[in-house]
């Protein structure tokens, strides 16, 4: 697969179960990261449904506005999401 491919079933994956979440790959030297930003009207925080909803699929606790997910560990969260 390749890192579009997985960053686009990643997104389907992470979407289905937190659909208000914004999940992009990241551009220019960031290229192949996965950047999830929360829908809150400040920053893009997460609202504490996203935050329970992310936290349920096994990101950390701590979230602020943003999270980054590197390319190495795309394809061990595809397999953790669709498993």
């Amino acid at each position: 697969m390749t890192i579009k491919e997985q960053v686009k079933t990643l997104r389907t994956e992470i979407k289905k179960r937190v659909p208000t979440v914004s999940v992009k790959m990241a551009r220019g030297t960031a290229y192949g990261w996965v950047d999830i930003w929360g829908s809150g009207e400040e920053f893009g925080d997460f609202t504490e449904a996203e935050r329970a909803g992310l936290m349920e699929m096994g990101f950390e606790s701590n979230l602020g506005n943003h999270r980054g997910i590197a390319p190495e560990m795309l394809q061990t969260w595809i397999n953790r999401l669709t498993s």
